[in-house]
């Protein structure tokens, strides 16, 4: 049974002792020692398997999580390549399935946001995650409002997938903001 949500269970030092304290799909413990180390998830899918997601740059490739309100967001995508397959976004405590995208993710961000981010976007190509970096935030309200500047044709795709610029038009004068 698939869940839509993560239910925090705690902290733990170790992974055998955070594992004790998952009991139903979407649970997850933050495994500490000094610094966060690790996400325990019990998968979300419902197969029964743990998810081990590294916080802890030293130990190899790594998320970032991010705290709001207490909500933690993953970044990037969680992707199990064996057993269930599951892929999903963890994004403030919920869970978003990646073979769902049926659903507008532009919907999960502000219309303030939205204006947010066209302001910053450069008329260069420019990856949405150096743009999150840039203004702080999590990567995926960056993306998410990228794509709904594209849909309502003031940025543009770039080239290589997560670039996007914004749209400008050029005059005798040169390249001026079509939405300024």
């Amino acid at each position: 049974m698939r869940v839509n949500r993560m239910r925090r269970c705690g902290t733990a030092e170790r992974y055998a002792d955070g594992i004790q304290l998952l009991k139903n799909p979407g649970d997850f413990v933050t495994i500490e020692r000094g610094i966060p180390r690790s996400v325990l998830i019990l998968c979300p899918d419902g197969c029964g398997e743990t998810i081990s997601v590294n916080l802890d740059k030293r130990s190899g490739p790594a998320w970032r999580r991010y705290k709001r309100k207490e909500a933690i967001t993953l970044f990037p995508s969680v992707w199990k390549t064996d057993g269930c397959k599951a892929h999903f976004i963890v994004w403030n405590d919920k869970i978003l399935w990646c073979d769902a995208f049926g659903a507008a993710r532009s919907e999960l961000v502000s219309e303030d946001w939205i204006t947010t981010v066209f302001e910053a976007l450069p008329e260069e190509e420019t990856d949405y995650q150096v743009l999150a970096e840039m203004l702080n935030v999590v990567p995926w309200d960056v993306s998410w409002a990228c794509d709904e500047l594209v849909r309502r044709h003031k940025a543009a795709a770039g080239k290589k997938r997560g670039y996007y610029y914004k749209k400008t038009v050029s005059d005798t004068k040169g390249r001026i903001n079509i939405f300024a």
